[in-house]
Formats: C-alpha cells, sequence, structure tokens
C-alpha cells in the first residue's frame, strides 16, 4: 500500500498553495507578495486597483498569490467600497476551487507602542 504522506506521492492539485493577501491601504500587501514570490512580481511603487496574481515554486509546491486592493478604509475617499469588496472577491475567485489562507497584513503604524513590546502582551507567562 502506497503512503500518502510524501509530497512526490500526492495528485499535482494537493501540491499547489494558493495565498490571498487582504488590508488596508499601504499595509505592505504588495512588498508581502513580491517577498513570499521572491521577486517583484508587482509593482510596488503604485496602489494596487485590482486584483493581480503572480506565481511561483517553492520546495516543489507551485504557490499562488493574489494581490487585492485595499479594503475597509479606501485610499482615496471618492473610491467606491462596492467595488473594493466585488474586486477582493474577484482575487478569491482567481484561487479556485479557493484559496488555502487568507493573509490579513497590517501596517506596523496603526499599533499604538504600548502593543509593541512582547512582555506586555505576556506579563506572567513563561516560554518553555
Amino acid at each position: 500500500m502506497k503512503r500518502r504522506g510524501m509530497l512526490g506521492d500526492q495528485p499535482k492539485r494537493d501540491r499547489d498553495r494558493r495565498l490571498l493577501l487582504l488590508g488596508g491601504p499601504r499595509s505592505g500587501k504588495t512588498s508581502t507578495a513580491n517577498t513570499i514570490l521572491g521577486d517583484e512580481v508587482f509593482d510596488g511603487g503604485a496602489e494596487t486597483t485590482h486584483s493581480n496574481v503572480g506565481h511561483t515554486e517553492i520546495y516543489g509546491r507551485r504557490v499562488t498569490v493574489v494581490d487585492t486592493p485595499p479594503w475597509a478604509i479606501p485610499a482615496d475617499p471618492d473610491d467606491d467600497a462596492e467595488r473594493i469588496r466585488q474586486e477582493s472577491q474577484r482575487g478569491a475567485a482567481l484561487l479556485r476551487p479557493g484559496p488555502h489562507t487568507l493573509l490579513l497584513v497590517l501596517e506596523e503604524s496603526s499599533y499604538s507602542s504600548d502593543n509593541t513590546e512582547p512582555e506586555d502582551d505576556c506579563r506572567g507567562c513563561q516560554l518553555q
């Protein structure tokens, strides 16, 4: 009997990994996508206005990353929130049959200094 735990024994579709990046404006989604893909696949100098898809292979797995436009707080106040919602849904549709991971990218400056120190988040915790 053949074990299915080895990567080479799995069907090709099981080796694929699909990631959908979500976040607000200037949160670093595009930079994160480029880092995951290991190349400057997406233009980091411009606001993302529509979902973009990039592919690479990492350790024998095909990795697909979709960079979506900002959501929750449009960078442009005149931008239509419904269009942003639809574009995020379109981004998910680019990852058929669906994403394995929804990666929420947050801008570091959106946190107060009270939340940045690890010891503040784990008072009395012991690491083992």
